[in-house]
């Protein structure tokens, strides 16, 4: 049960009806408006007025039709996505105004009606255009009040006071056949009971049936218990019983045959006696009542019941029907189920007398009830919980028989696998079978006879016992790492569709056809969304389901398809939140299955009630705030992609989950795209808080998980940032233009100065050029003066050389030709020496101008030669440098 008050959802005290949207909102009509919840918070529909809401519908449209005071009307969404009401009153005679409330709404074939005290109002609605309908309005004869009205077969009937049944048709009232029958002032509900049938509440009067102009009194147990309640409102619910809603003494279900199957009041934990209205049964099979003070939802067939005790047990470690009776061994001994099977007392368990030590595994077998204990093994022995000791043991771990019935086998802790033989009523001495591990945690047999053993922090072994019983030839194999086991580890062994599966810390092996090996499986690899988590435990039923524990809070259901090959997993003891749990105990005949844990506790599963009620759902953006306090968006209608402002610091988003079994166990989880590409942590925070984004589009996207583990739909929301105005596509645009303008400036700017100093660098370069051409014709000519100098230096030396070489024979030949010549000579003779002593003195005269050279100059000599001139400019051009002829 849940209940909430006026501090909690923050309105009026008093509520009086309400209803599921097709978005699974609850709506509740309250005194001060409209609540409405989503399984994580409160909110109101927006009225400023706060005007009392006092009836719903929920059309065949899924339209939600509202009944006020004084007024009447469907909710809406406005442009932001929030609901509003939209009022109808204008269509409505003003002469009629006034009506006070509108205390029931109904579909019907002639249209919607609304129950007033005083007239029933039909109004014809075409479903797309909701606000324009005609109205009818059919008051009562002398305005007397209406008690109650129901739809039967499309009959229109009211209970007027003063006026009895009666029923609205060809424009007026008239009396129901056989309505002068019903004696008692005033009938406060009309229930239809199936074809033209009428339940009738006569108050003080009690129950009475009604068909067809029959009245007969129904008096049995139920309706005697109400009728000093003042009950106010039934309702035929769809598995037949009758839910009465009453002023004093809560809510009562009962069938027709007068059998009470629930009671719900102030004494057993409903917030107020005074059920104004309900109840109403939302997606998820629970039932919700409008109080006189608050709103309570409660699970009336809830599939999981925690059997309560008063004396704690301790750790759960077994449990085994036998006789009817639920029996479970514990931390703390052997305890049986009271023979009242009450889940509602606080006390339910008894403890077996005379075992007072760990109770590790209980074993029905031929009908009796074996235990296995920290101390041995012993027998029930009657119904009074006496015990027989049938042997001592080192810790009775594990407890199984042969198929025949004829052996007990006995896991211990440091004595291996013990098996006695059953002698008579009793049982011979234990043997241990030989080559068996000392530490035998559990035992699996197959229906063959043969056994597997679970051998704690080893390998599975298997045990073949001759039919002879001799266990001294009994044969033990070790399934270890040779034989496809790669580490040792407590291997659990189970069958499935005929074939040896072992789970472990390793992972699911199962045994091949050739039965020599072990091969990896994924049999229980099969739920989605999980890690990979180790296998504390593994059991099976006879429906072919496989039990298993993989990891905390998560005990899990392999369910086998159609096919008989896959599986459907399921967790339907997740809502219970059970960190370790020990076991599952199917009770085929009772359609149970119980569950002991590690903290105590013995929880029943019906699988009657369904694996898991209802569907995940789907989660889903209900509001967007900016600073958690300007609302932008209300969750509904078709709302444009929402645009937030780029100086939005802080958005608020919140989201729910509407499944509203335990909705404190509800956990959420969201992420951004495209910022984020995986999933935030589960939390139970339903809301989130966005700082400042960047612009852009974005789409959150929110998975909601329920108290049964089951991970919803999503309902992706996109919404879209705007950028800043300096970023907006003008200011970008501008900007832009600003800068190319600017560029485009600058690269003029520098396009002229480069101009300016390319012709700069030219006129510089054409003086470097000619300072540089000046330099190198200085050069060339200082090269040239250099290389005269030289020349002249080597004539001086030639000419000094020559001086010294031609002068001596020069003289001595000078000095012979005078010297002939002062002898007498013929004049040829005189002619040669003249001739001699001339060229002699021109070579004399040639000797000295080469010492006296001052410049070389080149002179035509014949036939294109050049010859050096050293008689200088003055007497070149009148001696001819030809030799002179002899």
């Amino acid at each position: 049960m849940q209940s909430w008050g006026a501090d909690d959802y923050g309105g009026g005290t008093q509520n009086w009806d309400i209803v599921q949207d097709s978005s699974d909102l609850i709506l509740v009509a309250n005194d001060s408006g409209i609540l409405t919840y989503d399984g994580a918070r409160w909110g109101r529909v927006g009225d400023p007025e706060h005007r009392p809401a006092r009836s719903f519908l929920r059309d065949r449209h899924d339209r939600i039709w509202v009944g006020m005071l004084n007024d009447f009307g469907y909710l809406s969404s406005d442009s932001t996505g929030s609901l509003r009401i939209v009022s109808l009153l204008h269509l409505l005679p003003e002469e009629h105004h006034g009506f006070h409330n509108v205390d029931e709404i109904h579909e019907t074939e002639r249209g919607l009606v609304m129950v007033t005290r005083s007239a029933l109002m039909f109004y014809h609605v075409d479903p797309d255009q909701p606000d324009d309908g005609v109205m009818e309005v059919y008051p009562t004869p002398e305005d007397d009040p209406i008690v109650s009205y129901c739809n039967l077969n499309d009959r229109h009937l009211v209970f007027v006071f003063g006026q009895g049944l009666l029923e609205c048709s060809g424009g007026g009232y008239q009396p129901v056949a056989g309505h002068d029958r019903i004696e008692a002032p005033v009938v406060w509900d009309l229930t239809p009971l199936g074809g033209d049938s009428l339940l009738l509440n006569q108050g003080d009067d009690g129950h009475a049936v009604f068909h067809n102009g029959v009245l007969k009194p129904l008096e049995n147990e139920a309706t005697r218990y109400l009728r000093a309640l003042r009950p106010t409102n039934e309702t035929l619910l769809p598995d037949g019983r009758i839910a009465a809603v009453t002023r004093k003494g809560g809510l009562v279900l009962f069938d027709y045959a007068g059998t009470l199957h629930l009671v719900m009041n102030r004494d057993n934990g409903l917030r107020d006696n005074w059920v104004v209205n309900g109840p109403l049964i939302d997606n998820t099979g629970g039932y919700w009542l409008t109080l006189n003070d608050g709103v309570a939802r409660l699970e009336i067939d809830a599939p999981l019941r925690v059997v309560h005790d008063d004396v704690y047990m301790g750790a759960v470690l077994s449990m085994v029907s036998h006789n009817g009776r639920l029996f479970a061994g514990a931390d703390q001994g052997i305890y049986r189920l009271r023979s009242n099977m009450s889940l509602d007392d606080t006390s339910n368990w008894e403890r077996i007398a005379g075992i007072d030590n760990r109770g590790w595994d209980l074993l029905n077998m031929d009908n009796r009830l074996l235990i296995g204990a920290a101390s041995g093994v012993y027998e029930l022995v009657d119904g009074n919980g006496r015990c027989e000791t049938v042997s001592f043991f080192n810790n009775a771990l594990d407890l199984e028989s042969s198929p025949d019935g004829r052996f007990l086998y006995v896991g211990t802790w440091m004595d291996g696998l013990q098996v006695l033989e059953r002698a008579g009523a009793g049982w011979g001495k234990p043997v241990r079978v030989p080559g068996t591990s000392d530490f035998v945690r559990g035992i699996f047999v197959e229906p063959n006879g043969a056994l597997w053993l679970t051998i704690e922090g080893g390998y599975p072994e298997t045990v073949r016992l001759p039919s002879t019983g001799n266990v001294s030839d009994a044969v033990v194999t070790v399934y270890d790492s040779s034989r496809g086991l790669a580490e040792p580890g407590s291997y659990i062994p189970f069958l499935v569709n005929g074939r040896i599966h072992v789970a472990s810390e390793q992972g699911t092996f199962y045994l091949d056809d050739d039965r020599t090996k072990f091969v990896p499986d994924s049999l229980l690899a099969l739920y989605p969304g999980q890690p990979s988590e180790p296998t504390d435990w593994v059991s099976t039923d006879d429906k072919g389901r496989i039990w298993f524990s993989a990891g905390p809070y998560a005990t899990w259901c392999a369910i086998p398809d159609s096919t008989g090959t896959g599986y459907k997993m399921v967790r339907p003891f997740a809502r219970a939140r059970v960190r370790e749990s020990y076991l599952v105990l199917p009770v085929p005949e009772e359609n149970h299955v119980w569950m002991g844990s590690a903290d105590g506790r013995v929880i029943r599963w019906d699988e009657c009630l369904g694996m898991q009620p209802g569907t995940a759902g789907r989660a889903k953006v209900r509001q967007v705030y900016i600073q958690n306090d300007s609302l932008l968006f209300g969750g509904y209608g078709e709302v444009e992609k929402l645009r937030l402002q780029s100086n939005h610091r802080v958005v608020r988003i919140n989201f729910s989950l509407p499944q509203y079994d335990a909705v404190e166990l509800n956990r959420y989880r969201y992420r951004l795209l495209p910022r984020h590409r995986n999933w935030s942590s589960w939390s139970e925070e339903a809301y989130r808080d966005l700082g400042r984004l960047p612009g852009g589009s974005y789409t959150i996207e929110v998975q909601g998980r329920d108290a049964y583990g089951r991970v919803s739909k999503t309902d992706p929301f996109t919404f879209q940032v705007q950028h800043p105005w300096y970023l907006s596509i003008w200011s970008v645009l501008l900007a832009a233009s600003a800068i190319v303008a600017l560029i485009y400036g600058f690269m003029q700017w520098r396009f002229r100065a480069m101009e300016r100093r390319r012709l700069l660098l030219k006129k510089l370069v054409a003086k470097r050029t000619r300072e540089l051409e000046e330099a190198m014709r200085e050069l060339e000519l200082h090269r040239d003066a250099e290389l005269e100098a030289k020349q002249m230096r080597t004539a001086a030396r030639l000419g000094a050389t020559l001086a010294h070489e031609f002068n001596n024979p020069l003289a001595i030949i000078k000095a012979g030709a005078e010297l002939a010549k002062m002898q007498d000579q013929d004049e040829r003779t005189n002619k040669i020496l003249d001739s001699i002593l001339r060229q002699t003195e021109r070579l004399s005269e040639l000797v000295r101008k080469f010492q006296k050279l001052e410049e070389l100059r080149e002179i035509d000599y014949a036939a294109g030669m050049k010859i050096l001139d050293i008689h200088g400019p003055e007497d070149s051009d009148q001696k001819s440098s030809q030799p002179e002829e002899a």
